[in-house]
């Protein structure tokens, strides 16, 4: 066998002789014997041919049953700890060999084994009479668990990411290591990706250039190569995705705001807040979305900064049409209702009446179509009050503002919505 190993955790049942060709290949400085009242006399025979002094070993019992399966992994994972906490030796320097046990015990080892990443081994021999032939032994190497079944925890990662639970996503990635250089490749690659969807829901894209990052991505799964070319393509499908929202990502951030790509980025986030449950945030967002497109047609066509109101390019007729629906004259800064009565009152009629009804004639106050979902918005925790925002609140919102946007930029949404699209990630390994 090529490589060596400092510990071992061994299941034990009735043939001594597997177990002790396992230590004379890999002579272990320190060993962990699990067994059952049955088979612990096992463990002498073994050290008859294998001495180690008892400060080096460990002898675990087990009650002899199917039933004790969840002891024998509790017991793996104190021996694992056991070598590495009070005998400092290093995970991969940690060898399980699961051959000699019963069935149940064998099966609870790997089951342990494999989640905590261990290497595994094996001892191959024939029996005759019902005892191994010593001279058909032959030890098999099993390598990293990982090898074998670190695909389930990409396969867990990518159910995270498609959850957009970014965190989870990239701390379950994280944590596989194996000896296949694509699988740690790939891996990594979308630790980046999870970290990236996570700074992009945060906003940091509107403050720094994540196309790096995305680029940085694209290319370390350009570097992976399955020996199944099923999984390279769809290596190439999430690669394709990534390029896509590198672009998208260098756009928002050089381009001059407020604009449309912008706008439509705003939502999305909003939308996937609201898809996840976090129905606050998602109000808060679709409400920033509406004052976004405002403020990008009162730029655009008026020159108005809604931050600071300067009305001396724009016609006197709208300003005094905008002073009359007001009751008073223009504010020095705009909030949402302004800035859809002034596109009510301007050349945008129509999509300020996506928003404004009209002026109520009882007490001369615009009639805002969303002054009902916008009202429970300014009562939440997130705005003015301490009224968490329900579930069909903000579905019913989402809707509304999606409609806005429809109304208001047409078939430029939806190219908009595949540009920014954050596509969800199939499963690699599934046939």
């Amino acid at each position: 066998m090529g490589e060596s190993y400092d510990g071992i955790i061994v299941s034990v049942g009735k043939s001594w002789e597997p177990i002790a060709y396992s230590l004379q290949r890999i002579e272990p400085r320190f060993a962990v014997f699990l067994c059952t009242d049955d088979s612990c006399e096992t463990v002498d025979k073994v050290l008859n041919e294998f001495p180690m002094a008892p400060s080096r070993y460990r002898i675990v019992e087990i009650p002899d049953s199917p039933e004790s399966i969840g002891q024998m992994v509790l017991q793996c994972y104190s021996a694992y700890r056991w070598l590495e906490e009070e005998k400092k030796v290093r995970p991969e320097k940690i060898l399980v060999d699961p051959t000699a046990g019963r069935k149940w015990m064998s099966s609870g080892v790997t089951m342990i084994a494999s989640y905590l990443g261990l290497s595994m081994g094996y001892v191959d021999v024939a029996f005759k009479g019902g005892k191994p032939d010593p001279s058909t032994m032959k030890f098999v190497g099993l390598g990293n668990a990982y090898d074998q079944t670190g695909f389930l925890e990409i396969e867990r990662g990518i159910q995270y990411f498609n959850a957009r639970s970014w965190e989870n996503a990239k701390n379950t990635f994280a944590r596989i290591e194996s000896h296949d250089s694509s699988m740690n490749d790939f891996a990594l690659a979308l630790v980046q990706y999870s970290e990236l969807m996570r700074q992009w829901d945060q906003f940091n894209h509107y403050r720094e250039d994540l196309s790096v990052g995305f680029k940085d991505t694209s290319r370390k799964l350009r570097r992976v190569s399955f020996s199944d070319q099923g999984h390279n393509r769809v290596v190439s499908m999430i690669t394709e995705g990534v390029d896509r929202l590198a672009d998208a990502a260098h756009h928002i951030y050089i381009e001059e705001r407020p604009n449309l790509l912008l706008v439509v980025d705003l939502f999305f986030n909003a939308e996937r807040c609201v898809q996840t449950g976090r129905f606050d945030d998602g109000v808060g967002r679709l409400y920033r979305a509406m004052e976004a497109l405002a403020q990008y047609y009162l730029w655009k066509d008026y020159g108005i900064d809604t931050s600071d109101v300067k009305l001396d390019k724009v016609d006197p007729v709208i300003i005094e049409e905008f002073r009359k629906a007001r009751g008073e004259q223009p504010p020095k800064k705009m909030a949402l209702e302004d800035d859809y009565l002034f596109l009510f009152c301007g050349k945008h009629g129509l999509l300020g009446k996506s928003v404004i009804l009209g002026i109520n004639e009882k007490d001369g106050r615009p009639r805002n179509v969303f002054s009902g979902l916008l009202g429970k918005r300014n009562n939440s925790i997130m705005a003015h009050g301490f009224e968490p925002i329900e579930g069909e609140v903000a579905k019913k919102l989402l809707s509304k503002v999606e409609q806005l946007l429809m109304n208001a930029i047409g078939d430029q949404f939806l190219t908009l919505r595949e540009e920014l699209m954050f596509s969800q990630i199939p499963s690699v390994f599934a046939k």
